[in-house]
This record gives C-alpha cells, structure tokens and sequence, in this order.
C-alpha cells in the first residue's frame, strides 16, 4: 500500500523545487483514497490542511528558482491582464495559501495495480487579501505520464479533436438510454412541421427531412452595429436563393455560423439550424408561430452547440478554423506525476461570466437541449442528462463509475442547484437565473421563457398564465424584489393573428432585475390536492369583450415530495380532525372576506394595444379581476425588509420585498411635504424647518410581525413624514416546510390605483401581516382589476 499512500519523492529528485514547496505533499491534496477491494476496512486518507505559502512578494522572489512558484506567480499575471500581480492591498502585505476544491469521485478504478475507490480535487490558491475577488482562484489538477486516471488531467491539442466529439455523441446515444434519447419531460415529440436547417454540404437552407439529424446553435448575435449591420440575417427578399445549392453568402455570414457548419461537418453531421437563418426574421407570423415552440426546435435537436466565446457572432469557435492560445504548464511533483494549470484561470472566461449566459433567449436554449457541446475560448465541454465531459479532464470511464461536480467543471451557473429538470420545484430556480438576463428587445421576456413553460405543462400536467402556475396561483403570486418594470409591449396570437399587449405587474415577467421566485410547497400542493386546503381569494382572467374565466387547476395530480415523485403507498393521510389550513374556522378569514364571485361583462378599459381581426373573447387581456380585502394605511417609515404602518392606533410591522415600494413611500411623501408647504405658506406658516427629513429609513431587523403603541415613546420608531398606501390581501402566508405557522399571517400586495381607470391597480411589492393585525385597520370588501 505505500504507493496508495502516495509518498512524496526524495529531496533529490525534487530539487526545482524551493524549500516550502518541496515540503508540501502535493499529491495528497489530488487524491483521496476512498475504498479498497483488496482492503475494504482501508480507512480514508486524513484530509490535508491547507498549507501556507508565505507573502506573496516572497513568491515572486523565489519564482526564478522555484518552478512551482514561477507557475503560480505566471498564473496571477494571467488574472491580472498579464501585469505582476499587487503585493500589497491598503497596506497589509498579500499572503497565498494552498488548498483543494473537489472535483469528482470514482468506483473501481484500477490505480497502481489496485482497484479501490478515489476522490479527485484540483488545487487552489487563496490569497488574502482577496486582490482577485472571492470567487477568482488559481486552480491546478494533477496529470499522470502515460497514464488516464478518472478525474486526472490531460493535454490538449491547438485544434478541437473531432473523433472525441464523435465519441461523445455515439457512446450518448448508444449507453445513455431514455435518459437523453427520450427523457421524460420530453416524451416522443414530432419534429415542429416548419422546420427548416442548413445544409452543411451543400451551403443552402432546406426544409428539414422527416426524422431529420440536425445540430441546433446557441449564440449570442451581439449588437447590430458591430456586427455588418446584420445583413446575414434571413429575410423575406433572399428566402429564395438561399435554398439553392451554394445558396448561402459566406462572405456575409459571421464566423461563428461558418465555424458551426465545420463543425457539424467534422463530427460527421449534415444539418445545422440556426435562428437567424431558419426562422425568416422579417416575417411577423413566422417568427410567432417558430418562437412558441422553441421547445420542440432545441429539444428534437441530436445535440446543441453553445457558443461561450465571445461578445457577438463574429467571436467564432476557436480550434475548428483558428488554433486556440493554451497554456497547460506542468511542474513534476514526484514520480510520474505533474501538478499542472487548468486551462482556464479565474473565472473570467468561465460560461457563467460569458456574454452568452447573460441574454435571455439563450436560457431555455440550454435548459432545452438534451446534449450540449459548450464552447468557450479555451476548450469545449460535453454535457447531457446523464454526464459532463471537458477537454483538459479524463472522464470517459467505461466501466468505472464516476460522479462529477458540475459546478467545478466551470460550465454552471452559481444558481444551477441541478433540480430535476422542469420539475415543480425547479420553477423558482429557473425565475431567479432567467431574471437577471439581459434582452435587446425587453418584449421577448415572455417568448424566451416560453418553452419552459411548455416543458413544464407537458411534464407536470401543469397550466400556467404569464408563467405563473394555475395550481397554488394565490401563493405563487408572492415572487419577490424584481426592480424596473418593463413597459415593452409584449406579442401575443389569438385565433392564429399576432397582436401586442403590455406585461402585467402581476407576473414576475412584467419586471426586470433580480427576482426571487416563490419556492413550490409540496406539503401545501398535497393538502390542495387532497381538498385540506384551499386559496382565500378566487381569481379570474378577464377577455377584450369583458367576459371573465375562473383560474382554477383541474388536473388529476398525485400527491408528490420534494423530489416530485409521488409518495409511496400507505404514507400518512391527515386525519379527519385536522383543521383545514385555508379557509378554517381557526384561520379568521370570515372576519375579513366576502362574496368573491366576480360576474361576466366586467368593463374593459381602453385597452393599451392594437386589437386583431378576431373575435374579442379569445383576446387577453392581461388582467386579473377578483374580490378582496383592501385597506389604506398610513406608513410612518420604511426600509428595504420592513416598513412601519399604523393601523388602530398602533404601530405595526410589515415585513416587505422592495419591488418600487420604497420609491413609491418616497414620490407619496414628496408629495405630502410640498402640500403641506403649499398649506403652511397660504396660511402665513413656515415650512418644514431646515434639517428636518421628509424620509426616515429604519433598521428594523429582527421585527417579526411586532406591534407598538403609538403612545409609547420607548417602542416608537423614528419618526418619518407618514403617507397613506394601498394594500391588498392576496393569499394565506404558509412558509415551506412549517406545518402549521404562527401566529396565522396574510401575504399581501402593495398596489398603486390608477386615477383614471376604476378599480384598476398595479402591483409594486408585496408584504406580510400578522391576521390579527389586518382585521383591526380599517378595510373594505373591494373588486380589484390587476393591471
């Protein structure tokens, strides 16, 4: 077993070495022996602390001497734009320390004449202070001379080595079974009828035969002005030549569709679909009708390629035409092994960091595809349902099995927690990433999420309205932050005719910046399920000819668990006398409800778009039309999580996300101030006195739901220029994973009414309120038509 213990070599043979590096066991921080089959009770190797390397300024020194610190001084430089990397940051002397990230794990692997178990990590270098930023680290692997060990590295060539993508794609195809061929959120779909794909061979656009093999592409198109005003773009007047042989103009296509097309051409593939080519882009309908079903188009794809290179189409895939710029130095470490960089250092060039993972449309596009090969400026990465592969790492395994981490392979993004694929609760996490994109048009937010959505309908059995679940849609209301909204208009089909409409506050599309989606509740979806539970308020959607539907969730559902599949046989029903959670008699609801039913013919304001030529009743509208309690309240203070209201004399906290709350507290109490100015001077009264505040924002973390009298001055917050604001109630507070919450709460929905349109408001936060707290304000039974 002395080989398993991986003993460092003699001081001799590592004499390229300074004397701190010669005393680190390089190889112990590579490996963990984990199991042995020889030695099944072989207990697991003890875990290395980190070890300090000293100042970096001493490092420096010592580079020209030491190959290890030559490689990591070389490193620095490259995460510092090539410049000697700073010594100093504020005055305290930077300091790098030597630590290991894991990177996967393997089975019966055949390892210096044994088969045993092993863990593989890469090195890190941390410095501190941080001069690179947290999360920017110096990483290296371990390679092994004429050896491929599971999880080791390997080198890589200036060219992409087209057999290895061909190996990828066959043993996918051949091993992975339903897993990537038909996985269940998928099915058996047909190929979309208007599908058209480049033909690589012979350079034209062509429909795409029955059961067609193409390869679709996932890119970024960049901004028109760079990138020759975009006249490669397939339009009505060029449709016809570019289905003839030889058709396409390559002298106008951007390097990364003719770098495609190599491509396809080299793993032994025919036809390629591209966006901007297959979909005529100056064809309204076309461009509806093809948008809606990007699913299918990404999904019925043999692979996708991701193209993470660059800022615009021009950037290309380097290694197909143009040799790629490596650097995979290695420093011998003992034996046959080499502590070698990784190929791509930082994080700058990482596909979370790319311009790619930044837009919109190209969310769904990976999400879709059931393989994907990754480009990015250093190597390309394989991953389907079932692996993840990369270039300058050894992980075709055969017959060992292996778990990798996707997250260290440097192709996820830091909220990808690998939730089952268009699952129930992968809706939160696909919100909040897809939140933060960017669009050259804001009105595609609907239509680049749209695919998504119809996964997930045909996954879950699901219906969604503006991407919010018709099942717990009273709770799914309850989203979070999200801070501009987009006033874009938004295309829509009705009855086959386009027509534009604008996005509702109510929906998390409406806005952009960050969103915190709401986290599905499995343990509520079953009491829904299993009738325990029920929403408060009854919302309807409301049509261009008044007429209004009830959302409601008819779907036969089974009652799941967190990992979506449904619960076992004989697992616990909730007992007959167990209160229900929604609706009970316990909950106080009859205190503040009334008749929700809201009757047909509602009026419809003018409405903000263009009607099409058909019948008004299948025109939405964008609207949500239902009953609920409604109150004005007067708020005193008000910060990003809490703001300070009276109601019955006290003072009473409501917890808040932000949305515009904050700058609609502000605008109202603007407001206030220059009225009472306006009062104080025709009266001969001096205005507010010069220091004093109109806005006081409060620290009130750790205020859970507390109430304070006003005639207390102890308990009193800061005083602030109270304004009067909009609060409505929309659905019983019930957190995940608590099964019964107290003291019983109600979310809410801060709102702005218009001045012109009765009824009509637009959301623009939410809150939490103790029920308690609620039935005292002063409120009203209000018909509410959400905009």
């Amino acid at each position: 077993m002395s080989d398993l213990n991986l003993e460092t070599s003699t001081e001799a043979t590592l004499s390229h070495l300074c004397e701190t590096c010669r005393g680190i066991d390089f190889k112990t921080y590579f490996i963990d022996i984990t199991a042995s089959e020889d030695e099944p009770k072989l207990p697991k190797q003890s875990r290395p602390e980190s070890s300090k390397l000293g100042y970096l300024d001493d490092i420096i020194e010592k580079s020209s001497s030491c190959e290890f610190c030559s490689l990591l001084v070389s490193c620095a430089r490259r995460l510092n734009n090539g410049q000697d990397p700073p010594t100093t940051q504020e005055g305290v002397r930077v300091t790098a320390e030597l630590d290991r990230q894991f990177l996967c794990s393997a089975d019966d692997v055949d390892f210096e004449g044994q088969v045993v178990g092993m863990e593989i990590n890469r090195c890190i270098i941390n410095f501190q202070p941080a001069i690179f930023g947290f999360f920017s680290k110096i990483r290296f692997q371990i390679h092994k001379e004429g050896g491929e060990v599971p999880g080791f590295g390997r080198l890589m060539g200036s060219s992409i080595d087209p057999e290895k993508l061909k190996s990828w794609l066959h043993t996918c195809e051949d091993s992975h079974g339903a897993d990537c061929n038909s996985p269940e959120w998928l099915g058996e779909p047909s190929q979309p009828s208007f599908l058209k794909v480049i033909d690589v061979e012979k350079r034209c656009v062509v429909p795409a035969p029955p059961n067609c093999r193409y390869v679709a592409l996932s890119y970024v198109w960049g901004d028109p002005k760079e990138v020759k005003s975009r006249l490669w773009l397939m339009k009505m007047t060029n449709v016809a030549n570019s289905q003839l042989d030889n058709g396409l103009d390559f002298d106008l296509l951007p390097t990364t569709i003719t770098d495609s097309m190599e491509l396809v051409s080299k793993i032994g593939e025919r036809y390629l679909w591209v966006d901007a080519l297959c979909i005529v882009q100056d064809d309204e309908k076309e461009v509806a009708e093809q948008t809606s079903q990007m699913d299918l188009v990404y999904a019925c794809a043999l692979a996708t390629i991701i193209v993470a290179t660059g800022e615009n189409a021009e950037a290309g895939l380097p290694g197909v035409k143009s040799p790629r710029s490596l650097s995979q130095t290695k420093v011998h470490i003992g034996g046959d092994y080499h502590l070698m960089e990784t190929v791509a250092q930082g994080n700058s060039n990482h596909l979370q960091h790319s311009s790619w993972n930044s837009r919109g449309w190209t969310f769904q596009e990976r999400l879709l595809s059931r393989r994907a090969l990754i480009v990015t400026p250093e190597q390309i990465y394989w991953e389907c349902e079932h692996k993840v592969l990369s270039e300058e790492v050894y992980l075709e395994t055969g017959g060992t099995r292996i778990w990798v981490l996707p997250q260290a392979m440097d192709c996820n993004d830091e909220w990808d927690d690998r939730t089952s694929k268009f699952s129930r609760g992968s809706l939160s996490s696909y919100v909040t990433r897809y939140s933060t994109r960017r669009f050259t048009y804001q009105a595609d937010a609907l239509a680049a999420f749209s695919g998504i959505l119809r996964r997930m309908e045909y996954r879950n059995k699901q219906q969604f309205y503006w991407a919010i679940p018709y099942d717990l849609f009273d709770q799914a209301l309850t989203w979070r932050y999200g801070s501009t909204r987009r006033t874009e208009l938004c295309q829509m089909i009705a009855d086959g005719e386009p027509y534009k409409i604008g996005f509702p506050s109510w929906s998390w599309l409406g806005w952009s910046g960050f969103v915190g989606g709401w986290i599905f509740n499995y343990e509520m979806n079953n009491d829904r399920i299993t009738g325990k539970s029920r929403s408060e308020i009854d919302f309807y959607r409301l049509y261009a000819d008044g007429h209004v539907e009830l959302i409601t969730d008819n779907t036969q559902r089974v009652k799941c668990g967190p990992d979506d599949k449904p619960l076992p046989e004989g697992y616990p029903e909730p007992s007959d006398s167990d209160p229900l959670r929604q609706g009970a008699d316990f909950s106080q609801s009859g205190q503040w409800k009334g008749e929700g039913l809201i009757e047909s013919n509602v009026p419809v304001p003018e409405m903000d778009f263009k009607l099409p030529p058909v019948d008004l009743a299948s025109i939405d509208t964008g609207r949500l039309v239902f009953w609920t309690s409604y109150a004005k309240l007067k708020v005193h203070s008000i910060d990003q999580d809490d703001m300070i209201v009276e109601i019955a004399g006290r003072r009473v906290t409501i917890g808040i996300s932000e949305g515009t709350v904050v700058e609609e507290y502000e605008r109202r109490v603007e407001s206030v101030v220059e009225q009472k100015a306006g009062q104080d001077e025709e009266h001969g009264v001096t205005a507010l006195e010069e220091g004093v505040k109109a806005v006081t924002l409060v620290d009130n973390t750790g205020a859970d739901n507390v109430s304070k009298d006003l005639t207390n001055p102890d308990g009193a917050s800061p005083e602030g220029v109270p304004a009067m604001m909009d609060f409505i109630v929309i659905s019983r507070y019930w957190p995940v994973g608590i099964a019964q919450f107290k003291p019983e709460s109600l979310n809410l929905l801060i709102v702005t009414f218009s001045e012109t349109e009765p009824d009509v408001a637009q959301r623009i936060g939410t809150g939490l309120i103790v029920e308690k707290d609620w039935i005292a304000a002063d409120r009203e039974w209000k018909r509410v038509i959400l905009a």
